[in-house]
């Protein structure tokens, strides 16, 4: 199965989790805190896929499992809820990750006109010399 789009790379995932894993402490967030952890300690060896706003996520430990806006279909899902599990922490960090790449872009796409009047402008006030 093929991703219908790219993911972020593994280096970029692990350091807003630790972002986020910062924030927890401060918060004295324990759920979080361990939710990250076991997150920053499985994702290198887990395969992933995002297909159709659902993350794939084959586990080093052999498991597939499924995410949405609606949860997670692991076992430790199914026990403590829906959205407890590395696997939602992960989705909800990717969404955040695209959402923040996506606003990136739509501020170089807003910026890059003024920029190039800029340009423009000096480089006739150079040519006039």
């Amino acid at each position: 199965m093929q991703s219908d789009m790219l993911l972020p790379r593994l280096s970029d995932i692990i350091a807003r989790a630790l972002d986020i894993r910062d924030s927890a402490v401060r918060l004295a967030d324990d759920a979080t805190v361990r939710q990250i952890d076991r997150l920053v300690q499985k994702l290198p060896g887990a395969n992933l896929c995002w297909q159709l706003g659902t993350l794939h996520i084959a586990s080093p430990s052999g498991g597939r499992y499924q995410v949405s806006r609606a949860g997670c279909d692991c076992l430790n899902a199914q026990r403590c809820g829906k959205r407890q599990c590395w696997h939602v922490a992960l989705f909800e960090l990717l969404l955040d990750l695209f959402e923040t790449e996506c606003d990136t872009a739509d501020m170089q796409a807003e910026a890059r006109p003024v920029a190039l009047r800029i340009v423009d402008a000096r480089r006739s006030c150079w040519a006039s010399l």
